[in-house]
């Protein structure tokens, strides 16, 4: 086409591109691609329509944070460390954490994902806190096992046991029970008593996490 013999070197940073309804071309662009701005201006000029880009997101967890920290401040302090706009409807969760602190789950697009996560700790508040990239957890709710569904499941039937303290009959929202990890049991973890199945203690759950990182 016209705009793929126009972009010639940059075309390789484009996933794949369509005209939309009202005419406009959007562009998907492939991860950790820096030449955003020269595809759009080659696209609009060559092609002579506006063209919108579409970039690949992730996940990013943001840790230690201070217990009153806002998405707010959160998105202020993103946005002035890596010279963007970030409007705090992209933290998409702050949560408790341990130790009195907070977690939050902000939507990056993926060239300022990997710029904050490979730099040095973010100052947010009093805070100084550490970032990593969210991994998608799939769990199978019929064995409570990671990395795959229910709907091809082949291992023991768990569906009736409670993911705290690994008894039958009731479920996590219910149970009085003290915590015990019975994944991490069977695999012979001498702290499976304290800490339920799939929390930041377990150890079944930190391997599974660390197999998908090194993907």
């Amino acid at each position: 086409t016209l705009f793929r013999s126009c972009v010639g070197c940059v075309w390789g940073v484009v996933d794949n591109a369509r005209k939309t309804y009202d005419g406009s071309l959007l562009l998907r662009m492939k991860k950790r691609t820096s030449k955003t701005a020269e595809v759009s201006e080659i696209a609009t000029n060559s092609v002579g329509i506006e063209a919108h880009i579409k970039s690949s997101t992730v996940a990013v967890e943001i840790k230690e944070l201070d217990e009153d920290t806002t998405k707010e401040e959160i998105a202020s302090h993103i946005s002035e460390n890596l010279s963007i706009s970030l409007s705090p409807d992209k933290i998409k969760a702050l949560k408790p954490s341990y130790g009195g602190k907070m977690m939050a789950v902000v939507l990056l697009p993926t060239q300022v994902a990997n710029k904050l996560i490979n730099g040095p700790r973010i100052k947010i508040g009093w805070s100084s806190c550490r970032t990593s990239i969210r991994i998608p957890v799939v769990r199978c709710f019929r064995c409570l096992e990671f990395g795959y569904r229910k709907a091809i499941c082949k291992g023991i039937d768990r569906s009736n046991t409670c993911t705290n303290c690994w008894g039958e009959g009731h479920q996590r929202k219910d149970c009085v029970a003290e915590a015990h990890c019975g994944l991490c049991d069977e695999d012979g973890n001498d702290e499976a008593g304290q800490h339920f199945s799939g929390s930041g203690k377990c150890q079944t759950f930190k391997r599974f996490l660390n197999e998908q990182k090194h993907k």
